[in-house]
């Protein structure tokens, strides 16, 4: 290596030492999640095709809430498959069908369900 280029390195080497000393800690911390609710990360990922203004919208709704736009997608989208696919109705509404499969069914709203959803 020629000599010339030893004088920039050494300069460049006491720089980055300075730098460092005045660093105090330079530890390294775990990255908490910011966008996941329930502390596992959100590992899978869904395309949705929309408009700016529906973008812009959500991105605007997400900011109220103080929060990311991909979490409060996922945290409305939950809701609504939660009560999509639960149902409220009262016990007296429930059919039972005991061949095949023993099933419950939903006579107001036609939800397949467990016994535990019921009433609920």
């Amino acid at each position: 290596m020629p000599r010339s280029w030893m004088r920039p390195t050494e300069k460049v080497v006491r720089a980055m030492d300075e730098a460092v000393s005045e660093m105090t800690d330079m530890n390294i911390k775990p990255v908490a999640p910011t966008d996941d609710e329930h502390g596992s990360p959100a590992d899978k990922q869904l395309m949705v095709r929309c408009t700016q203004p529906e973008k812009d919208l959500w991105k605007k709704a997400a900011d109220a809430g103080n929060e990311t736009l991909a979490s409060f997608v996922r945290r409305v989208l939950n809701e609504c498959a939660i009560r999509a696919t639960t149902c409220s109705h009262p016990r007296e509404t429930v059919k039972f069908y005991p061949w095949g499969t023993p099933q419950f069914f939903c006579l107001k709203c036609g939800a397949r369900i467990d016994m535990s959803q019921i009433g609920q």
